[in-house]
C-alpha cells in the first residue's frame, strides 16, 4: 500500500487509480489509521486487501501507540455527541439474498454518519469511539428503533416475509436491561418478531457469558432470532455455538476471502456443516466474486450478503430495490 496515502500529512489524497477502493484520507498524522485499519480492509475489494493488512501488521503496533495524542481522535469523539443530537446518523440497508433462488429475503440494518464536513462516514469510523467511551449502546438502540419502524413499514405494505438484522456490541447486548430496553422500542410497533433478527458482535469490551445466555433466551422467548455476526474473525468462536441457542450464524469475510486455497475451503466447508447440523441458518459476509459465490454455494450455504449482488443502499432507496426482486433474480 502506498505509504502517503497513510502519512501524507493533513490533506492526504489517494492516487486516482485507487479512488474506488480507499477513501481519502484526511489527517493530521497516520495514527489515526490503525484504529480503522481493519475496518477499511474489510471494506476493501478482494484484491486490495491483504495489501492493507500487511500494511497494519507490518506497522501497526507504531502507529497505534500515537492515538491518543493525535488531536484528530479527540474532534471526532467531540463531534459524536452533537451527531447524535442532530440525527446526523442514517440507516442503511444491505440485502440478503437466498443462495438457491437468488431472490432478497431480507437484510442489515447498517448506521453510517452524514458528517457535515468529514462526509459519509462507515462505522468504523466511529464504533471504536463509541466503544471505548461507552455510548455504543445509544446508537445500537436507535438503529433498532429505525428498523423496527421499517419493518412495520414494510409488513403494512404486504411485504411480510423479510427479515431484518441489527447490530448490537457485546457491551450492549450483555446488559442486564437489555432485553427490555429492546421490547420497549419494539412494542411502539406493530411487527411480526419473527422478522426481526439481533446481531451479536465480536468485541473485546463484553464477555458476561451466563447474562448474554440469559438475553438470548430471553429474546427467543419474545419470538426474536439471533445472529451471531462475524463468525470466525476476533472474539467469536466455536465456544459461542455452543453456549449461545442462536438461529443464524454469519460467517466473517475473511473466511470467504481465504477461499481461493485449500486449506480456506476445508475450515469453511465443516464450519458450515457443523452450522447446519446444529439447525443454524448460514449467511456468507462479503461475498464478492463468481468463484466465492460458487463455493458458498456448493457447500450449503443458505443466505448471501456482500457486493457481489448489493452495497448497502440507504433505507429511502431500499423498498424499490426489494420489489424490484420480487419480480426477478440477481
Amino acid at each position: 500500500i502506498r505509504t502517503d496515502v497513510v502519512y501524507g500529512g493533513d490533506d492526504a489524497k489517494v492516487p486516482e487509480n485507487d479512488t474506488d477502493f480507499i477513501p481519502v484520507l484526511k489527517m493530521k498524522n497516520g495514527s489515526i489509521f490503525m484504529i480503522y485499519g481493519w475496518r477499511l480492509a474489510e471494506n476493501a475489494p478482494y484484491g486490495l486487501r491483504n495489501e492493507i493488512e500487511d500494511f497494519l501488521l507490518s506497522d501497526g503496533r507504531r502507529v497505534f501507540k500515537n492515538i491518543m495524542a493525535d488531536p484528530y481522535f479527540y474532534e471526532l469523539e467531540e463531534d459524536l455527541a452533537r451527531g447524535m443530537k442532530n440525527s446526523e446518523f442514517k440507516m442503511c440497508i444491505q440485502f440478503f439474498v437466498e443462495t438457491k433462488t437468488k431472490k432478497i429475503i431480507g437484510g442489515e440494518a447498517l448506521s453510517r454518519w452524514q458528517h457535515p464536513q468529514r462526509g459519509l462516514l462507515t462505522p468504523g469510523w466511529f464504533a471504536p469511539i463509541m466503544e471505548m467511551e461507552g455510548s455504543i449502546n445509544s446508537l445500537d438502540y436507535q438503529c433498532l428503533d429505525r428498523a423496527c419502524a421499517y419493518l412495520e413499514y414494510l409488513q403494512q405494505k404486504g411485504i411480510d416475509d423479510f427479515y431484518l438484522s441489527c447490530n448490537f456490541s457485546r457491551r450492549t447486548f450483555e446488559g442486564k436491561r437489555f432485553i427490555e430496553d429492546c421490547m420497549n422500542i419494539i412494542r411502539k410497533y406493530s411487527l411480526d418478531h419473527r422478522y426481526l433478527i439481533l446481531e451479536i458482535t465480536e468485541s473485546d469490551y463484553g464477555r458476561d457469558i451466563d447474562q448474554i445466555k440469559r438475553n438470548i433466551s430471553k429474546a427467543r422467548a419474545c419470538g426474536l432470532q439471533i445472529a451471531i455476526d462475524d463468525f470466525g474473525e476476533g472474539y467469536t468462536s466455536l465456544f459461542d455455538l455452543q453456549e449461545f441457542d442462536v438461529s443464524w450464524l454469519k460467517l466473517d469475510k475473511r473466511l470467504i476471502d481465504n477461499l481461493d486455497n485449500e486449506r480456506g475451503q476445508i475450515i469453511l466447508k465443516h464450519i458450515i456443516q457443523t452450522g447446519k447440523e446444529l439447525g443454524l441458518t448460514i449467511l456468507a459476509e462479503g461475498v464478492e466474486t463468481d468463484e466465492q459465490l460458487e463455493a458458498v454455494t456448493e457447500f450449503g450455504c443458505d443466505v448471501i450478503q456482500g457486493f457481489k449482488f448489493s452495497k448497502p443502499v440507504h433505507v429511502s432507496e431500499a423498498e424499490t430495490v426489494i420489489m424490484a426482486s420480487l419480480c426477478r433474480t440477481f
